[in-house]
């Protein structure tokens, strides 16, 4: 009876170790469900962010690169205009020395 008793005590301890060790997997596995969902959250704010800032930076790119190209057709715009007024100013000097435009003398 004594063995028996004895035996009883063992199992009535090991079965509240594993009690034990159950509360504690399941209490482990709700934190690490919640770390989960915090984790999700996190990760969907992020991808918004990255989002947000990849857009934002498509936009200043498009700006910047609008801009440059403004900038490059004022360059073009400025030469051809100073040309013309190259060309002008030569075709009056020509026309001041005598030469004038489509004369058979002027062989260019």
């Amino acid at each position: 009876a004594a063995r028996l008793h004895e035996r009883q005590a063992l199992l009535a301890g090991e079965e509240l170790e594993m009690r034990q060790a159950i509360l504690e997997l399941n209490l482990k596995l709700e934190s690490l469900r919640s770390r989960m969902q915090q984790l999700d959250t996190e990760d969907n704010w992020r991808e918004l962010y990255l989002d947000h800032r990849r857009t934002q930076y498509e936009m200043e790119y498009a700006a910047s690169l609008g801009d440059a190209m403004v900038h490059t057709s004022e360059v073009i715009f400025k030469k051809a205009e100073t040309e013309f007024e190259w060309l002008l100013a030569m075709a009056e000097l020509d026309a001041l020395r005598g030469k004038l435009l489509g004369s058979p003398e002027e062989e260019r």
